[in-house]
C-alpha cells in the first residue's frame, strides 16, 4: 500500500503541463518580488541602532524550530550577511543601490529568462536573500515571502525551453514532461509551506482548542484601539464586514483541516482554483488580527493556470439520434 501511494505521488511529476505555466510563474514571481522591494526602503536598516539588527528569529520566538533554524550563523550564511562579520554594514546609499540592482535582475529574469549558465536568476535569488537578511535580522517578514523565494530558487533549476522572453515571445502551449515536472515542484513549495502547519496544529493544539480561537475578540479590540487613539492598522474592509461571534467556532477548524489536505493539489489540479480563493480569503481575514502575509497572496497568483487560456479545444457535435 505504501509502495502504491509513493508511486502515485511520483506519477504526479510526470503529468505533462505546457511550459507556458513555468514561464508564467517566472513572470509572476519576479514581478511580485520586485513589488515587495519597491514597497519598502531597505536603506533604513543600516541607520538603526546596532542592537535592532540582532533580533534574529531565535530571539523572537520560543520554538525549537527557530532554535534550530533561526540562529545567527545560519541566517547570516543563507542571506550572505556573513560578509558583515568581517566588514562594516554598507552605507544607506549602497544598500539602496543593491536594492535597485536586485529589482533590475528580477526584471531581467522576467524579460530574458535564465540567461547563460542560469546566472540571471541565480544572482537575483542571492540578492533577494541578501536584502531580506536585513528583515530577518530585525524580526520583520519572517514568513511573508518564503514561498516567493522558494519559487525563485526552484526556477534556477528548471531546464525547460523558455518562452515569453524578448528573444522568444511566443508561448509554448504544448504539454511537456519538463513543464510537468517543474510545475509539480512548484506545487510542492506550497505543500511544504502549508502542510506542516496543519500537522503542527494536530500535535501542539488539542481539538477543543481548535474551537476556541478568539478571532472576533481580537479583531474587535484592534478596531476599538483605533477609535481611542492607540493606532493599529486594520484593513478598511473590516469596517463593512459583520462581526459574528460564532465565527470563532466554525471558521478555524476548516482552516486547520485545509492545511492537512494541501497535498491534494498535486492529484486534483482542478482544485487549485478553490485553493487560490480559499487561501487568499484566509490571508485577508487573518490581517484582521495583525497577521497579514500579503506575499503569500502574491504567491498564490502564480498558481493561476493561465496556460488553460491557450489550449485548443475542439467542438465535437453530439450524435443525432433518430
Amino acid at each position: 500500500m505504501i509502495g502504491r501511494a509513493l508511486q502515485s505521488y511520483l506519477d504526479q511529476f510526470s503529468r505533462p503541463v505546457p511550459t507556458l505555466a513555468i514561464d508564467y510563474v517566472r513572470w509572476a514571481v519576479c514581478l511580485a518580488l520586485s513589488y515587495k522591494l519597491l514597497s519598502g526602503d531597505f536603506a533604513i536598516f543600516v541607520d538603526l541602532p546596532p542592537h535592532l539588527l540582532e533580533l534574529y528569529p531565535v530571539d523572537a520566538h520560543d520554538s525549537r524550530y527557530f532554535h534550530l533554524m533561526g540562529v545567527k550563523p545560519l541566517i547570516d550564511l543563507v542571506t550572505l550577511h556573513a560578509v558583515y562579520w568581517f566588514v562594516d554594514l554598507p552605507s544607506a546609499s549602497v544598500v539602496s543601490a543593491i536594492q535597485w540592482t536586485t529589482i533590475g535582475f528580477l526584471l531581467a529574469a522576467a524579460l530574458f529568462g535564465s540567461g547563460p549558465f542560469r546566472l540571471i536568476p541565480i544572482i537575483a535569488f542571492l540578492l533577494v536573500m541578501h536584502m531580506w537578511g536585513f528583515k530577518l535580522r530585525s524580526h520583520h517578514d519572517l514568513d511573508d515571502v518564503e514561498i516567493l523565494q522558494s519559487l525563485l530558487l526552484l526556477y534556477v533549476f528548471s531546464n525547460h525551453r523558455e518562452g515569453l522572453t524578448l528573444q522568444r515571445m511566443a508561448p509554448d502551449c504544448r504539454p511537456s514532461l519538463e513543464g510537468g515536472r517543474m510545475y509539480a515542484v512548484f506545487l510542492m513549495a506550497f505543500v511544504i509551506y502549508y502542510f506542516p502547519s496543519g500537522v503542527n496544529k494536530l500535535i501542539d493544539i488539542s481539538i477543543s482548542d481548535w474551537l476556541a480561537y478568539p478571532y472576533t475578540s481580537i479583531l474587535s479590540a484592534r478596531m476599538l484601539n483605533n477609535v481611542v487613539g492607540h493606532y493599529e492598522y486594520v484593513l478598511p474592509m473590516f469596517e463593512y464586514l459583520p462581526i459574528i461571534d460564532g465565527a470563532n467556532y466554525i471558521a478555524v477548524p476548516p482552516v486547520y483541516i485545509s492545511h492537512i489536505l494541501t497535498p491534494l493539489i498535486l492529484w486534483r489540479r482542478a482544485g487549485i482554483y478553490f485553493f487560490i480563493v480559499f487561501y487568499t480569503a484566509l490571508h485577508l481575514l487573518s490581517a484582521g488580527v495583525g497577521i497579514f502575509f500579503f506575499g503569500n497572496i502574491l504567491a498564490l497568483i502564480t498558481l493561476i493556470p493561465v496556460y488553460r487560456l491557450f489550449e485548443k479545444r475542439e467542438l465535437v457535435p453530439s450524435p443525432v439520434t433518430t
